[in-house]
């Protein structure tokens, strides 16, 4: 199956041909449903911080089952 499939919500018929040493073969197919599901993200930090004080969030994911990215911009 290409990759691209794989992000694309959806039920996706695969399809196989098992030959054997005889010259017999078998032609199956079967379903794959893919569920795209967005990243998890945490942010933590202070509730409050005193005026001109540093102040620091982290961000952070806990689970992020595809291939996106977290990038911190400055």
């Amino acid at each position: 199956m290409p990759a691209h499939f794989l992000s694309d919500n959806g039920t996706h018929t695969v399809r196989a041909v098992i030959s054997d040493k005889d010259g017999g073969s078998t032609e199956l197919f079967t379903d794959i449903v893919v569920e795209e599901v967005a990243p998890e993200l945490i942010l933590t930090g202070a509730a409050g911080v005193a005026e001109g004080a540093t102040y620091t969030l982290a961000l952070d994911y806990s689970q992020d089952p595809g291939n996106d990215t977290i990038a911190q911009c400055l």
